[in-house]
């Protein structure tokens, strides 16, 4: 979460596979599908909302109530990209023509079971699921968005609950972690393939 044009915005969308080939669209599980994100409880939105004040991402003076009341009418004004400190740190330092920072690096997809809220201090996943980090598939769908697409396998019954995009296939820098809403439960032979769209509008 940093301070960038407000009219920035990325979205998980996530495609259950199963074992026997049958699959589920789970649809946008994190970023722009508002109605979704309201399942969460007042109290996960009033954490939110007081971590974003602290930070300053959104102005202090935002009451609780009018930035529910934005997050409700699909008004993402007050609320910058949910994109982490080292994200934020690494592509400024992209812009160094002698830096071995590259923006396009952030392909690297991986998923775990943490549900805990996130920070823009994070820097790793909270529980990853264990396996190996997959590589994206990458293209512009239109002019002023990014997207990433990988498939994650999975060997364990496992509720995943957080979704993150990495620079490297180990370590590397945590661009953007996103609660997985509602929760995928897979089990073993199951796979997700994670779509992560970054739309860029100017202004």
């Amino acid at each position: 979460m940093f301070d960038v044009p407000i009219h920035t915005r990325a979205d998980l969308g996530a495609r259950l596979i199963r074992a026997d080939g049958s699959h589920r669209d789970c649809g946008v599980v994190a970023g722009g599908n508002v109605p979704l994100l309201l399942r969460r409880p007042v109290a996960w939105w009033r954490r939110l909302w007081a971590e974003l004040r602290r930070s300053q991402i959104i102005p202090i003076t935002l009451t609780f109530a009018a930035f529910l009341a934005a997050i409700q009418h699909g008004d993402s004004g007050p609320i910058s990209a949910l994109v982490t400190t080292a994200g934020a740190n690494y592509m400024a330092a992209d812009f160094l023509a002698a830096s071995a920072n590259r923006i396009n690096a952030f392909n690297w997809h991986d998923c775990g079971t943490g549900t805990t809220a996130e920070n823009v201090s994070q820097t790793a996943l909270v529980t990853p699921y264990g396996g190996a980090r997959q590589s994206g598939t990458q293209s512009n769908p239109a002019a002023n968005q990014y997207r990433s697409v990988a498939t994650l396998w999975f060997s364990s019954t496992l509720s995943i609950g957080e979704f993150g995009l990495f620079s490297a296939a180990t370590a590397g820098t945590l661009w953007d972690r996103r609660l997985v809403a509602p929760t995928i439960g897979v089990n073993d032979g199951d796979s997700i393939q994670f779509t992560y769209t970054l739309t860029v509008n100017a202004g």
